[in-house]
């Protein structure tokens, strides 16, 4: 093993301590954590609206990931105020960038198929305001600060493109990431830590130099900032190495070539070295409770050591900074529900909801893993002429070009036993409806087949859904697990060894017996409540 390895070694066991859980341990699916939610969400569900496209948004998001429906009133509000700044061609660079980032990411998180226009706005007005530096921060004409990037400000810029990315709604330019990611490897303070108004040493030049107001939001802003740069430039490459135990999102890194293929490509070596920087000061200088901007703080340290999480592959469910932030806000929260501090009570309360779910961990798993098959970047859809589609050996076959989810859901539900030949043949793309409560409606038809339909349409709707790799797929192949042909059994299991990025899956021989596929069946729920800990599923095997 190198000097270098050792090292990041080194700071990895050491920096496993944050990520040890003490005497009191929590997940976003504890009675506590739920209870606390649902008082923040009623508070929430009161907020007036905010000065700032920002606070409006920042509300919604926290509604929409602690499970609010979609059609939520102060949801709506929050989203028609990006969509009358964009359909009335407004400037959209007078936003703020905090508002034009948290409304990028509503937006994606939301609906990125619906919303891809405004989307691809709103980035085009984020990108033309990135700092020749490749930071983000206050309006040129600033006097004080309007040539220098602003770390705070970077940190929603930055998620704001990842969003977008990895929700297939815009493809943002590698120049722009690269950019970015640079700026925060130069502002990095020796320490480990960032400052407010990045000092910038100059382009190409990553000789760290002193940094002002060094403190933890702004280190966990960083921090985070530089690991999400790194999933979308490739900087920390994964493989995914089948650790039992751990869930699908989290992947083992493995370094390889030490630079990127990549414009003005940043070399390996130093952005491993900042992260490790970083993680030591995390690890030194560790509060839960910081002043001033706590709550605004707990939310950055979350999204940090998610991605931080995702590059390693080790997690604990229970980690120490999380239950450490669930105890401090039991202790915070007031008797209507709120959080308040340096942020108002509508912000801060969002903050903390969204760090109490673990709001970043799900997006990764959502965005990231389930979606990377094509779901939604590339689509999928049915041959729109469904006359000559028939099933065949349990595909989908004929010679149409495109056809809607409601067409095949209603060729399967009136399917026979009889006339079809078991045959291979070529299954065509297809996709379900962007609608929420029409996709919600296409899902449930398909599990009645998976649980109730004749054969054929039993394996074809698995094969179709498994082919996928879409999360929302994932309860009616556990569904059809317990199937009792061992072939609808086996594609369900290898479908959701696609979903989970889980190469062994739950341990499911070729030959299973009835009860080995209820016992795995009853891992797989295990699994997907851990992932989606706000999804229904009672009754789902019953």
């Amino acid at each position: 093993m190198n000097a270098r390895s050792h090292f990041l070694v080194l700071v990895a066991v050491a920096f496993a301590s944050l990520l040890a859980a003490p005497a009191a341990a929590f997940t976003p699916d504890s009675p506590e954590v739920k209870a606390m939610v649902e008082k923040g969400v009623k508070r929430l569900e009161t907020a007036q609206p905010h000065q700032a496209l920002g606070g409006d948004c920042l509300v919604a998001l926290a509604l929409l990931k602690a499970g609010a429906p979609k059609d939520h009133p102060v949801i709506g509000r929050a989203l028609h105020r990006c969509e009358t700044a964009c359909n009335r061609n407004e400037q959209l660079n007078r936003f703020d960038i905090y508002s034009t980032g948290i409304a990028i990411i509503l937006l994606s998180e939301y609906d990125p198929s619906r919303y891809r226009q405004k989307i691809e706005a709103l980035v085009e007005s984020l990108l033309r305001r990135q700092k020749e530096h490749g930071g983000f921060g206050y309006p040129l004409d600033n006097l004080q600060h309007g040539a220098t990037g602003d770390t705070s400000m970077t940190q929603y810029a930055v998620l704001a493109m990842w969003s977008a990315e990895r929700s297939g709604a815009v493809d943002i330019p590698d120049e722009a990431i690269t950019a970015v990611a640079a700026w925060l490897l130069r502002t990095q303070d020796p320490s480990g830590g960032w400052g407010y108004q990045g000092n910038d040493p100059g382009v190409g030049n990553y000789q760290l130099i002193k940094q002002d107001r060094v403190r933890h939001s702004l280190t966990a802003a960083g921090l985070g900032s530089a690991l999400i740069c790194g999933d979308l430039l490739e900087l920390a490459t994964a493989k995914p190495q089948g650790n039992q135990g751990l869930p699908p999102c989290f992947r083992l890194v493995v370094e390889e070539a030490d630079v990127v293929a990549q414009p003005k490509a940043i070399a390996k070596t130093v952005y491993s070295a900042a992260v490790a920087r970083a993680l030591g000061w995390v690890r030194n200088n560790y509060e839960i409770e910081p002043e001033p901007w706590t709550y605004y703080y707990m939310y950055a340290l979350e999204r940090a050591m998610s991605f931080h999480e995702m590059t390693q592959e080790r997690v604990d469910e229970e980690p120490k900074w999380y239950n450490d932030g669930v105890l401090a806000l039991q202790r915070r929260q007031g008797d209507d529900g709120a959080w308040s501090g340096q942020g108002g009570a509508n912000v801060d309360t969002a903050f903390a909801v969204l760090f109490l779910c673990r709001s970043t961990r799900k997006s990764i798993e959502e965005q990231v893993y389930a979606r990377r098959a094509g779901a939604v970047t590339g689509g999928r859809g049915l041959p729109a002429d469904v006359s000559d589609v028939r099933l065949a050996g349990g595909k989908l076959v004929g010679q149409g070009v495109t056809a809607q989810a409601d067409a095949l859901l209603e060729q399967l539900e009136n399917a026979g036993e009889d006339g079809f030949g078991l045959v291979e043949a070529e299954q065509p793309s297809w996709r379900l409806s962007d609608n929420a409560a029409a996709r919600q409606t296409q899902l449930e038809r398909f599990r009645k087949i998976v649980r109730n339909g004749p054969f054929e349409s039993r394996l074809a709707a698995v094969a179709l859904l498994a082919e996928s790799g879409e999360l929302d797929h994932a309860p009616p192949l556990i569904v059809a697990i317990t199937d009792p042909d061992d072939r609808i059994t086996l594609a369900a299991r290898d479908g959701l060894r696609l979903i989970s990025r889980r190469p062994d899956g739950m341990g499911l021989s070729d030959d299973p017996t009835l009860q080995a596929k209820a016992e795995a069946a009853k891992r797989w729920l295990d699994w997907y409540r851990g992932v989606r800990p706000t999804a229904d599923v009672r009754g789902l095997l019953d």
